[in-house]
Parts: C-alpha cells; structure tokens; sequence
C-alpha cells in the first residue's frame, strides 16, 4: 500500500504529529514494513510554492497575504517544515532510519529524469515497456501577475467561496501563456539568501546523513533576478484577459440559459395548447348529440 500526500510533512509538524506513531502500531499489529520516502526541495521553493497554492485555493488567512508577509509568518510559526535534519530525526526515531528514503525534488537527481521512474526505483521494481503511466492533471501554479490577481479576490467580502473558485479556473488558464515568459522572483535575492542561511547546517547534516552522496543538498546559488512588481508591464495585459473571460464567458453562459428558457417556454405553450385541445374533446364527449346538431344547423 503506497500513502502520499504532499500535506503529510506539514501534518507531521503540526496537526497530525502522531501520525506515524499510530501508522507504525498499526504496522506491527498487522505484521507489516513501514518505509518513508521523502522529496525534499530547498527550502526557498517550497516557501513560494507553498504561498502560491494557498493563495490559488484560498485555504486560509495565508490566502490573501503577500509573498513577503508569508516569508515573515513562516519564519515565526511554521519553521518545522523548514528544518529538514530536525524532522528526519523524528521521523527515523520511529520507524528506524534504515527505513527512511531521503531524496532531492530535481529531475537532475531523478532516475530517467522522470520522479515516476525515480520512485519505482526506490521501492523496486522497474519500469517495462508493460507500465503505463495515466494522463495526469497537472497541478499547475499561478504566475506572479495572476496570484497578486487571486490574492486580491480572496480578501473580497462579498465573494462567495464558489465565486471566487469560478474566477480561479480562468486565471490557470491565463497562466499558461504568460508564465513561461517569467523572468522575476517573488522575493528579492537578499531575502532568499538570509532565508536559505537559516537552514544551511540543517541541509549539510542532511546531506551527510540521510543521502551520503558526498554531494551537497542543494545549490546554495540564487539567481540573480529581479524582483516582482505589480506595477510591471504585463499585469494590465493580464488583468484585461481575466476580465475578457470572463465576460465572455457569462456571455455564452447566459445565451445557453436564454435558448433553455425559449424551449422550456415553447415546451409549455405546447402543453397549453394540448391541453386546451384536451379541454374542448372532454367537453364534446359529454354532450355529442348538442355537437352533432350544431354542426347540421348552424
């Protein structure tokens, strides 16, 4: 039986701390082998990626705060997720560290390149020409323009949950035009370098512990980007595409309505007339000799 689930490492921290312990008793009352495989990206990534999710899902107060207000909170209360040497340690002191699989999140580190390939590997068993992988949906982000977009309708009062989800399903689509052309980061150099430092010794003693490749964790380099402005040259572009799709979209929506309701209306003078036709052959029935001579005399 395979359980994952991305949410799993901040449940650990957090809402669900007994998590393993409860898995594990149930594995050795079962007769069972635990074994935890762990994808870890450096930490910067999974910060922005992780703001960006909950600001495309609208999940909490994290929804409507912006990537510098998320680096502050994060720093204060949710640094467990952070520290990767300190949560592999819990993890390896109940299920033993020979059962624990701790791997890079980059394709580079991948087998075949491919994290499908790259896992099967791990828990052995092998890629023939007999596997299929299924299509799947992919999970794509927001770009920077149409996150700052989401964030915004997040903070409304007067949206529904359900309307501001209608919104999200245009601004994916906007998306993917735009970001492949992106060339910003959220945060600017300096604060990704003061957060990465916070974790350096952290991702070392990983390194050395859990991969033992002889190879550092991660590249401490940050490229050297620009930052991202709300007030770049895109983001009117992208705001009026949002508005376009929509627009048309109620459009079309409501011209689908409009052509229900003329069949439903239609639909009905039918049955009107039916039943007015139905009206008059019950009143013949009933008096068929008053109907015969009105048609012989009038």
């Amino acid at each position: 039986m395979i359980l994952t689930d991305e949410s799993i490492w901040h449940a650990l921290s957090y809402s669900k701390k007994s998590l393993l312990q409860e898995l594990k008793k149930e594995a050795d009352e079962q007769k069972y082998q635990i074994k935890v495989i762990v994808y870890l990206r450096r930490q910067d990534g999974l910060l922005i990626s992780r703001w960006n999710q909950e600001v495309k899902q609208n999940f909490n107060s994290v929804a409507v705060m912006t990537c510098e207000e998320y680096l502050a909170a994060s720093e204060k209360k949710e640094k467990k997720i952070y520290q990767y040497a300190q949560k592999l340690d819990e993890i390896a002191a109940v299920i033993g560290k020979n059962n624990l699989i701790v791997r890079r999140f980059s394709p580079k580190s991948w087998k075949d390149g491919s994290i499908i390939h790259d896992f099967m590997h791990e828990i052995g068993l092998d890629v023939t020409e007999e596997f299929q992988e299924l299509e799947e949906s992919e999970n794509l982000r927001l770009d920077k323009n149409t996150t700052e977009i989401k964030r915004i309708l997040n903070k409304s009062e007067f949206l529904t949950e359900k309307e501001i989800s209608y919104f999200r399903r245009f601004l994916k689509e906007i998306s993917k035009d735009y970001i492949k052309e992106e060339n910003t980061e959220m945060l600017a150099k300096e604060e990704l370098q003061q957060f990465l430092e916070l974790y350096v010794k952290e991702n070392e003693r990983v390194a050395e512990e859990y991969i033992g490749d002889g190879q550092p964790l991660f590249s401490n380099e940050v490229k050297d980007l620009p930052k991202w402005n709300p007030q770049n040259e895109k983001m009117q572009e992208e705001i009026i595409q949002f508005f376009a799709a929509v627009t048309v979209d109620l459009r079309r929506t409501n011209e689908i309505q409009r052509q229900k309701i003329n069949q439903q209306e239609k639909r009905i003078r039918q049955l009107e007339k039916r039943a007015n036709e139905f009206v008059m052959f019950r009143d013949k029935a009933k008096h068929p000799f008053r109907t015969i001579w009105k048609k012989l005399f009038r």
